[in-house]
C-alpha cells in the first residue's frame, strides 16, 4: 500500500495508525543497549526573495551534531559553461556551437583510489563530463585540470539526461527523460524535425544523418577505470519511457523507476542477477483503492534481455510492428479488438500487432520500446503527474515517491476510462510512502 505522508499547500498528512493490542503486554525491563550515533540537525535556509538570489547556491551555514555546533559551507568544483564544462559535442567528438548549462545530477565516485565527479547536463543533445578531483588534508575537494567529455557514439548520443543515483556498486546510474514519441514516426521512419523542437536540436549531434527514435528514453550507466576513463551505455531491458530516476535497492537487483511528465507510470524491474541490469522482468503499477492510500498491484510486462531489445532498436522497427492504432470515439470507446488507453501522448485505441519477420514477439518489443503505451494496454496506471523523485530508507524498508503536482489524470473529477488514482487537486504535490 502507498500512503500519503506529506501533502503540500497546507494539506493534511496521513500516516497509518498502529494497531492496538487486545490486552496490555507484560512490562519487560531490558539492559540499556549501545548508544546510537548523535543526531545531525541542520539550521534552516532562508527562502530566496528575488530572481537573482534564486540563482545562487543555497546551503545551511550551521549544523549540530548532537550538542556540537558545526560551521557548514560549500566548495565550487566546476561552473557550467566555464572551460568547456557542459560543452555539447557531435558524433565523433567535435564541438557544437552551443553549450548546456542545465547541470542536473552529479555522482561522486571512487576509482583507482581517487575521487572523481561525473556530471550530466539536461539538454538535447545532452552532455556528460568526468572531472578528476583531489582532496586536501582538511578533506576539501578541488577539481584537477579540465573535465573530459563522455563518448556516447555507440549509443546514438545522449538525450535529456535527468536525475540519477550512485549505484550500490559504485557507478553513475543516469537517465534520459521525455522520450520522443515513436507514434509520430512518418512512413520513412523519421520524425518531423521542424515540428518537434527537441528532435530538431538533437539532429546537431549527427548532422546530415537520420536519427533513430528508439535510441532515446533509457536509463544510462557510466563506470570509470582506475585512470578515470569512462565506459558509457544504456539499459535496454529496463524499458523506454521518460526516465527521471532508476533507483537500485541494496539487494542490487530491485530497481524502482519514475516516469516524469503528464499521465505517466511507475515501474519496477527485477534483474536476473545482482549488479547486472542486462536482463530481468519489468512490472508496471496498478492501483487498487482510490484516494490517499492506494494499494499497488504489479502488472508484469514480461522478461527481456538487453541484447533482444538492442536488436530491435538497431533494426529501427516501425511503430506499426508493435501496435495498430486508431482514434477513440468521443465517448472513449474503441471498436472490437482494440483497447482504450490514455497517457502522455493522449487518448488512443491500440491493438497489439501480429508477429512478423521483423518483430516475432510484439509483446516483448512493445513492453520495452513503448513501455508506457504497453503498460496502459495491459491495465496498469498511466496517471501520475511529474513523478520526479524516489528515495529509499533501508532501515525501515520504506520507499518514498515524490509527485510534483496532483492534477490531470490523477484527479477524481477526471473520471475517464481506466482511472485508478482519483485524488484531490494539489498544485504543491504529494509524497507517497510504502513498504517494499
Amino acid at each position: 500500500m502507498l500512503v500519503v505522508v506529506l501533502v503540500g499547500c497546507g494539506g493534511k498528512a496521513t500516516v497509518p495508525e498502529p494497531a492496538m493490542a487486545e490486552a496490555p503486554s507484560p512490562v519487560v525491563v531490558e539492559a540499556p543497549g549501545p548508544v546510537g550515533p548523535p543526531r545531525l540537525r541542520f539550521e534552516g535556509i532562508p527562502v530566496p526573495g528575488d530572481a537573482a538570489t534564486r540563482r545562487l547556491p543555497a546551503v545551511a551555514t550551521r549544523a549540530h551534531l548532537g550538542e556540537t555546533a558545526l560551521d557548514v559551507g560549500f566548495t565550487v568544483l566546476r561552473k557550467s559553461l566555464v572551460d568547456g564544462f557542459g560543452e555539447v559535442r557531435t558524433r565523433g567528438g567535435a564541438a557544437v556551437a552551443l553549450a548546456c548549462g542545465e547541470q542536473d545530477f552529479d555522482s561522486l565516485l571512487l576509482a583507482g583510489g581517487k575521487p572523481w565527479l561525473v556530471s550530466h547536463f539536461e539538454c538535447t543533445p545532452g552532455a556528460v563530463y568526468v572531472s578528476a578531483l583531489q582532496q586536501d588534508a582538511a578533506g576539501v575537494l578541488s577539481a584537477v585540470g579540465r573535465a573530459t567529455a563522455v563518448d556516447w557514439d555507440a549509443s546514438g548520443g545522449v538525450w535529456f539526461p535527468c536525475s540519477g543515483q550512485v549505484s550500490p556498486w559504485g557507478t553513475h546510474l543516469g537517465s534520459e527523460e521525455y522520450e520522443p514519441d515513436a507514434g509520430a514516426l512518418r512512413a520513412d521512419n523519421t520524425l518531423a524535425q521542424d515540428e518537434y523542437g527537441a528532435w530538431k536540436a538533437m539532429s546537431t549531434w549527427a548532422p546530415g544523418q537520420v536519427l533513430n527514435v528508439w535510441d532515446y528514453g533509457w536509463p544510462t550507466e557510466i563506470s570509470l577505470d582506475a585512470e578515470g576513463k569512462a565506459t558509457a551505455g544504456k539499459h535496454y531491458a529496463l524499458g523506454r519511457f521518460s526516465h527521471e530516476l532508476s533507483y537500485v535497492l541494496p539487494d542490487e537487483r530491485t530497481v524502482y523507476q519514475s516516469d516524469d511528465g503528464t499521465a505517466t507510470g511507475f515501474y519496477l524491474f527485477v534483474a536476473d542477477r545482482p549488479r547486472d541490469l542486462s536482463a530481468g522482468t519489468l512490472y508496471a503499477a496498478s492501483y487498487e483503492g482510490a484516494g490517499d492510500s492506494p494499494g499497488v498491484r504489479w502488472v508484469s510486462l514480461g522478461h527481456a534481455t538487453a541484447a533482444e531489445v538492442k536488436r530491435l532498436v538497431d533494426a529501427r522497427v516501425p511503430f506499426s510492428s508493435l501496435f495498430a492504432r486508431e482514434a477513440p470515439s468521443a465517448t472513449g470507446t474503441c471498436r472490437e479488438g482494440f483497447r482504450f488507453v490514455s497517457h502522455s501522448y493522449g487518448k488512443e485505441c491500440l491493438q497489439l500487432a501480429a508477429p512478423s519477420a521483423k518483430v516475432p514477439d510484439p509483446a516483448l518489443a512493445a513492453s520495452r520500446l513503448e513501455t508506457r503505451r504497453y503498460a496502459a494496454y495491459v491495465g496498469a496506471s498511466t496517471e501520475l503527474e511529474k513523478f520526479e523523485g524516489l528515495a529509499f530508507d533501508a532501515e525501515s524498508r520504506t520507499l518514498y515517491l515524490a509527485i510534483s503536482q496532483v492534477k490531470g489524470r490523477m484527479l477524481a473529477e477526471d473520471g475517464g476510462p481506466g482511472d485508478q488514482v482519483r485524488m484531490d487537486k494539489n498544485t504543491c504535490g504529494v509524497v507517497f510512502a510504502g513498504a517494499t
